[in-house]
């Protein structure tokens, strides 16, 4: 059984999700069959992914959000490396996925409401659409905590005869 995060989606056979134990042929027990099983339960017994057709390309949505993609994140906000930030969105998204949006002509806006949209899908059985997921990106920007804008300053107030 694969685990692969951004292929096509899979099912699991009920004998699948009825197993206690997974181990391999060696004996070792298989940590990826069993959390496949996991999602595979909260999905109420089908492991599915989010997929959208974006610009012609289909993006499927992670099971789970790669802790290196969180890790990373933070330091790539501040980087002007297109490899950089072309790396950790392949993290999300899968290899390649990003170049063929380019190809298709995908504007930064767009970009943003669709790896928004596969965060929020990553591994959740009730689907998030872009429609959502575009309001949540434009309160996050007027709030200052977007990445089209800086976060806001604040400034202290002062004290009356100080």
């Amino acid at each position: 059984m694969t685990t692969d995060l951004y292929g096509d989606p899979e099912e699991l056979t009920s004998a699948e999700l009825d197993e206690d134990e997974f181990l391999d042929a060696d004996g070792v027990e298989d940590f990826d069959g069993f959390w496949a099983r996991q999602h595979a339960l909260r999905a109420g017994g089908a492991r599915t992914r989010a997929r959208a057709r974006v610009r012609g390309v289909i993006v499927t949505a992670p099971l789970d959000i790669p802790i290196a993609f969180e890790l990373r994140s933070r330091q790539v906000q501040e980087s002007r490396d297109p490899d950089e930030v072309k790396a950790l969105i392949a993290l999300l998204t899968g290899p390649d996925v990003l170049e063929r949006l380019i190809d298709a002509g995908i504007g930064g806006d767009e970009l943003q409401v669709v790896l928004a949209w596969a965060c929020a899908n990553a591994g959740h059985r009730k689907r998030v659409s872009f429609g959502e997921v575009a309001r949540r990106v434009a309160e996050a920007e007027a709030a200052g905590r977007g990445p089209g804008k800086p976060k806001r300053k604040t400034k202290r107030k002062r004290g009356y005869g100080r």
